[in-house]
């Protein structure tokens, strides 16, 4: 058996045979070795004769192949004056240059270089040599891969030394741009306001990376250099490390990263010393907001506010800052429904949150604004717009309040259910004349309860069961963007119905009260109640016994239908001939119907005949 020794040994030839002969396939430079057919192992060059036996001019081909391997030693004695050259020489390598580390081993790791990390000023990422650049890196702690243990080799490059004059060139680049960076990151010490997410920084002598800055409390979310993003929602992301809420002066700006750090801190200066003159534009604005004792009105959705008054009493804590954004304005009781701003900048609408908070207990605040002037202005027309806009709501509501017949399809309404004192927000979808009823759908409500609809607004469970009565239904204008037009539409069109209703009562009674061949679809009003004997083809069924027994047996038979009381709305299905109609009547599973509006018949559903 041969032993490792043996295998670089001149003698190492006798193993494969002078008398067998191999291919040469490649030349390793680095190793000084040949790849042949015929083994798996690299074959040291002191272990290999070039056989000219198949040249036809023998002469000829010797000469080509000490041309080769002269010009190889020159080579090689070049990559050695550059492998001293550029001994020192590791920062900022070409990628997939070959380098030898010194792992306390037996021999140097020799590796190919994958990856340079600025930030860490070490290499992330190398191969093993002689393995694919998908390898698994073989160096497990980029600290093996700096200063000291690393040192450029150039056995691969053409001339190696001018690739070693590169590397000085790169490495020395490397080392000034760091100086750069300090020089930088010493001028940007106090330059930490509005950082852009994703921002380097050092905090207490670390590396972090800043993902996320909240003006109204001067603080950053910081997390690991190479944190990333896990999860993320409309408010807030996840990120694969922890993360830390901390101070605004903790913090440095870094500029490890930067081609020209110079550069980048003056843009740096500039953007900080912008930031301060719009914090103190917001602070102006926010204590003109401050002197509005009634509050803002209409303030839109995502709008930035701060609980005030008894309003602070909705703090989850009494160390919250009280900060939220607008939901949703419910002009009716001038209140808004918000969610509480979190510790990590994002909004969390804890239980007590859904109950709205009254416009007074609020105050907008512009912590977020680029021009808070600009919005306050337009804060200040919204709430005199919307104001006004109340005012026409609240007088036209009570103007309205008993209009219920015949409102357009759309139209929202309040509904007044019998077994609650609740109000529901709900919207017509269409209007029965011959029940004085609606088909509702409810929407969600800003006053007392928030009702969750499915992607498309209005899912199944958000529909009332049952028609709902007129009576029980009221126009809501307050979200009306003129109240006075939808108020006088509702009345114009609930004035028309009640007189074509009365028209429609008068022209009844010219019928004759046993009115014959009445169409089909015709709705009917029965005029007497009806049980199973007073129908057509139903006769008491014989029966024996006691005159007890036949009445107790007989009786279902007069009892009353449900469905046919007198007063019951009726839809004539078919007319016999002999004085008598098939019709649809009110079953256990509801009634209901539509009115064709070309020919006025009653079409019945979810009935029994």
């Amino acid at each position: 058996p041969r032993t490792p020794a043996d295998e670089t040994s001149p003698q190492a030839a006798n193993v494969f045979g002078l008398e067998c002969l191999h291919k040469v396939l490649s030349f390793d430079p680095w190793e000084c070795s040949y790849r042949v057919s015929g083994s798996t192992k690299r074959i040291p060059a002191a272990c290999v004769q070039a056989l000219l036996m198949d040249k036809p001019s023998p002469k000829e081909a010797v000469q080509e192949l000490q041309k080769r391997h002269e010009v190889e030693e020159e080579r090689r004695k070049a990559v050695l004056q550059a492998n001293e050259m550029a001994a020192g020489a590791w920062k900022n390598l070409e990628l997939g240059s070959a380098v030898e580390v010194d792992l306390c081993q037996a021999a140097p790791v020799r590796l190919k270089l994958q990856a340079f990390s600025r930030q860490m000023m070490a290499y992330t990422g190398a191969t093993a040599y002689g393995t694919s650049p998908n390898h698994t890196d073989v160096v497990r702690s980029p600290a093996r891969l700096r200063e000291g243990v690393l040192r450029p080799v150039f056995w691969l490059k053409e001339d190696p030394v001018a690739a070693a004059r590169e590397a000085i060139k790169r490495d020395a680049e490397e080392r000034r741009r760091e100086e750069l960076c300090k020089e930088a990151a010493a001028r940007a010490t106090n330059w930490n306001l509005a950082l852009a997410e994703g921002s380097l920084v050092l905090l207490d002598g670390s590396l972090k990376k800043a993902v996320h800055y909240q003006p109204a409390t001067l603080t950053y979310t910081v997390v690991a250099p190479g944190a990333s993003v896990v999860a993320a929602s409309a408010n807030v992301k996840t990120y694969s490390s922890k993360h830390e809420f901390v101070s605004h002066d903790r913090i440095q700006p870094v500029f490890v990263e930067a081609d020209d750090p110079l550069k980048l801190a003056a843009e740096r200066e500039i953007q900080h010393e912008a930031e301060v003159r719009r914090l103190e534009a917001v602070e102006v604005a926010n204590t003109e907001a401050s002197k509005s004792h009634s509050g803002f009105l209409g303030m839109p959705p995502q709008q930035m506010v701060q609980l005030v008054g008894e309003g602070v009493w909705r703090r989850p804590s009494l160390e919250h800052s009280g900060l939220a954004k607008v939901i949703l304005f419910n002009p009716s009781d001038r209140s808004y429904v918000i969610e509480l701003l979190a510790e990590d900048g994002s909004y969390k609408v804890p239980s007590s949150s859904c109950e709205p908070v009254g416009a007074r207990h609020l105050r907008p605040v512009f912590w977020n604004e680029e021009s808070p002037g600009e919005k306050l202005e337009e804060l200040m027309r919204r709430s005199e717009e919307e104001s006004e806009r109340l005012k026409l709501a609240k007088e036209w509501t009570d103007k309205v309040r008993d209009v219920n017949l015949n409102l357009p399809q759309d139209t929202l309404v309040l509904v007044q259910e019998s077994a609650s004192k609740e109000r529901d927000l709900a919207k017509v979808i269409s209007y029965c004349p011959l029940t004085r009823s609606y088909h509702l759908c409810r929407v969600p409500w800003t006053g007392h309860k928030l009702i969750p609809t499915n992607a498309s607004g209005f899912g199944s469970a958000s529909f009332f069961k049952m028609r709902t009565p007129a009576a029980a239904v009221s126009p809501y204008i307050w979200d009306a963007t003129d109240p006075v037009e939808s108020a006088t539409a509702a009345l114009e069109a609930d004035q028309k119905e009640r007189t074509r209703l009365d028209e429609a009562e008068a022209c009844a009674q010219e019928l004759p009260k046993a009115a014959l061949a009445l169409p089909v679809g015709m709705p009917v009003r029965l005029r007497k109640a009806m049980g199973s004997a007073s129908l057509r083809n139903t006769r008491p069924a014989s029966s024996s016994g006691s005159l007890w027994s036949k009445l107790k047996n007989q009786l279902p038979m007069w009892r009353t239908l449900p469905g046919c009381c007198v007063g019951d709305l009726a839809i004539v299905k078919a007319y016999s001939g002999d004085g008598t109609y098939d019709i649809f009547i009110e079953g256990d599973q509801g009634f209901d119907f539509e009115i064709n509006q070309d020919t006025g018949a009653a079409i019945a559903s979810s009935n029994r005949p």
